[in-house]
């Protein structure tokens, strides 16, 4: 997704087919493979990926340089915070 003009747009990087079981290993090497490619690993402020054991093995010690905070565990619950 980016900004572009002011107008919204989604661009899709690269689809590469993964042979054989698609661990988290695997995903996470094939994630790196990517933005290397484009050169985008400065540029990447977010991944979104369902809750699937691989997804969540790939990427649990996954953090972006500089935000850092929006994934910090919260000392209280969302809606004790929001009261």
């Amino acid at each position: 997704h980016a900004m572009i003009n002011g107008a919204f747009k989604l661009y899709a990087f690269d689809f590469l087919p993964l042979w054989g079981t698609h661990s988290g290993s695997l995903l996470l090497q094939t994630y790196q493979e990517i933005i290397n490619t484009f050169d985008i690993k400065d540029k990447i402020i977010r991944l979104a990926t369902d809750n699937g054991s691989n997804n969540l093995k790939a990427f649990k010690d996954f953090t972006i340089p500089g935000f850092e905070q929006y994934f910090a565990e919260r000392q209280q619950p969302i809606f004790k915070m929001l009261n």
